[in-house]
């Protein structure tokens, strides 16, 4: 019963990591898609 317990708490943990850096994961595939668009063109 303990491990039901600390398993949905510790999902919510690293959900929560995920949505802090997901405006930076986001902005980070932005800037390397220009980048990438700059060194085609």
């Amino acid at each position: 019963m303990g491990a039901n317990w600390t398993r949905p708490d510790r999902l919510r943990c690293q959900w929560r990591a995920v949505v802090d850096r997901w405006p930076t994961l986001k902005a980070d595939q932005t800037i390397s898609a220009n980048h990438s668009l700059a060194l085609a063109a």
